[in-house]
């Protein structure tokens, strides 16, 4: 007996559960012995992020595509691949397409209607690739630095605009294919023939090979500029190789659906095209203040493939 009184069994009471909200958050950051060197993220943060495979490719495409920046760019290259750049700029496309089409006299009703489709496909490789930046929002390269020769209408880089129209504009060309064989064959040919038919050296060894390969060449010279706009994004640093894979695969299923789901008929092409020159007084003369020299003359009518098409249809 100790004289203390009795205290009883001694009972434990279980805390009150605290909800995930109220609980303490650890911070998977590890800081480096160096204030504001780096932050290196812990295994909690990296189990959240992307699959390891999705954190390895972008880590390869943003090391080759620097690779390829910093050891391809030469004072050569550079302005070389400055005209590539320009050259597939929408702001210089669009205007190109709808003024061929609206020209009275340099055309003919089939390449009227490529050019036509031309500014629609146009006018739709802005709304998918503007959506899709929008959407995925991925910062360009930290080393894309200034001297554009274009302006650069948004600071995201996924798909690269310049590769998805570039490649659009050459499979919308080749999808186009039967009427240029009836230009080559029916004017454009004939036309050589009759401006080189006094020079022999044309008439008997260039001639004959370019009427039977000069879509081939024509082809090619498009296929290389195509190659070369899109090799240039990655050269001069505007985007990464992955942008411009992407914007070339965006490219081709532009061109397909455009042309076989937003076709526009010949039909409605020529009815346009009548009414704007009759609604605006748009005549040849209007041409020659800003083509002089005879370029725009009737001699370029395309009278002959006008027949011709008509012969066909």
């Amino acid at each position: 007996m100790t004289g203390e009184p009795d205290k009883g069994p001694i009972s434990y009471e279980e805390p009150d559960p605290i909800s995930p909200r109220d609980q303490p958050r650890v911070s998977s950051i590890i800081h480096t012995p160096v204030a504001g060197e780096a932050d290196i993220p812990g295994p909690a943060a990296a189990s959240h992020g992307a699959p390891a495979f999705i954190t390895k490719l972008v880590a390869l495409d943003r090391h080759y595509s620097k690779w390829v920046h910093e050891n391809c760019l030469t004072d050569f290259t550079y302005i070389c691949l400055r005209f590539f750049e320009f050259s597939g700029d929408g702001f210089f496309w669009l205007p190109v397409a709808i003024a061929f089409w609206l020209s009275p006299s340099v055309g003919s009703p089939g390449t009227r209607l490529f050019a036509l489709n031309l500014f629609v496909c146009l006018l739709f490789d802005l709304l998918v690739v503007g959506s899709i930046k929008s959407a995925v929002r991925r910062k360009r390269p930290h080393y894309n630095r200034g001297h554009f020769v274009v302006v650069s209408v948004d600071s995201w880089s996924f798909p690269s605009g310049h590769s998805t129209r570039a490649v659009m504009i050459v499979t919308l060309i080749w999808l186009y294919s039967p009427l240029w064989r009836t230009m080559i064959t029916s004017y454009w040919y004939p036309n050589l023939v009759l401006n080189y038919k006094e020079n022999y050296f044309m008439a008997h060894y260039v001639l004959p090979y370019v009427e039977n390969h000069l879509l081939t060449i024509a082809y090619f010279v498009l296929t290389s500029w195509m190659l070369a706009t899109a090799c240039s994004r990655v050269v001069l640093g505007r985007h990464y190789i992955s942008d411009v894979v992407g914007g070339i695969i965006i490219g081709v299923l532009e061109a397909l659906v455009a042309h076989f789901c937003l076709h526009v008929p010949l039909k409605v092409s020529e009815l346009q095209h009548a009414y704007l020159l009759a609604r605006f007084g748009l005549d040849e003369e209007f041409f020659w203040r800003f083509f002089p020299g005879g370029w725009f003359s009737t001699k370029h009518h395309f009278g002959d493939v006008n027949q011709a098409e008509q012969g066909i249809r």
